[in-house]
């Protein structure tokens, strides 16, 4: 894909190609040299930090320890080339490197969900990891890990009160979650959720239908009655 700069003017995107486009293929495509669709999408021109960095390097060293294998091994043959497959282009976290902030997070995100698949036990990665990120999040609540402290086992808490009204008859779709060991929840009753959320850098997410259902929060029968009332 081809890189311009752009800028708004009104509701229009303007985009200044530092090269003619090749209105044979336009045509051919659309139909039309006048007027066409085009897919866009904003490059992300900030590059991977040192945050990035000591998280990925962390989590590998959890996964070395846990597998046997060296950390440089699992980075260079086994996540780079699974990132190159999925996007369709590398990455690196070097210095030197192209690859973007967003590319480093769908990284770290597939490293995640390797953990959380695999049931790696994490330790020095823990402090590192990104409490306030949906997809770490959701991972916590879909294999009931604690979000604080990662322990096992943990309790899907919600975020928005329910009030009186029975849990049968809430759709739970529209509600944000925690996921939190008895430790952590209990503190969270003590000191309130706000304050629980804001001391711990945390962000309730929404879980979407297959998570409810796994989770047993709701079942798919009652999504369709709610749907259908």
């Amino acid at each position: 894909m081809k890189r311009a700069t752009a800028e708004i003017k009104g509701k229009d995107l303007v985009i200044h190609l530092s090269e003619p486009l090749n209105m044979d293929h336009i045509e051919t495509v659309a139909g039309n040299k006048e007027r066409f669709w085009v897919d866009y999408d904003v490059a992300d021109t900030r590059r991977v930090t040192d945050k990035q960095r000591r998280l990925f390097f962390a989590l590998m060293g959890d996964i070395g320890r846990w597998s046997g294998e060296e950390p440089e091994w699992l980075r260079k043959y086994y996540f780079y080339p699974l990132f190159a497959e999925r996007m369709l282009k590398p990455v690196s976290l070097s210095s030197e490197s192209d690859s973007t902030i967003s590319d480093v997070n769908v990284l770290i995100d597939m490293v995640i969900d390797f953990i959380f698949e695999y049931d790696v036990p994490i330790n020095a990665a823990y402090s590192l990891l990104p409490r306030d990120e949906e997809h770490f999040l959701y991972q916590c609540c879909r294999h009931r890990k604690c979000m604080v402290c990662g322990k096992p086992n943990a309790q899907i808490a919600h975020y928005d009160a329910v009030g009186n009204r029975s849990r049968a008859r809430v759709d739970h779709r529209k509600l944000r979650f925690l996921c939190l060991c008895p430790v952590c929840h209990r503190r969270q009753h003590d000191i309130g959720i706000h304050n629980f959320c804001k001391e711990n850098h945390l962000t309730p997410i929404k879980l979407d239908e297959e998570a409810l259902i796994k989770l047993g929060v709701m079942t798919k029968k009652r999504m369709n009655e709610i749907d259908n009332e």
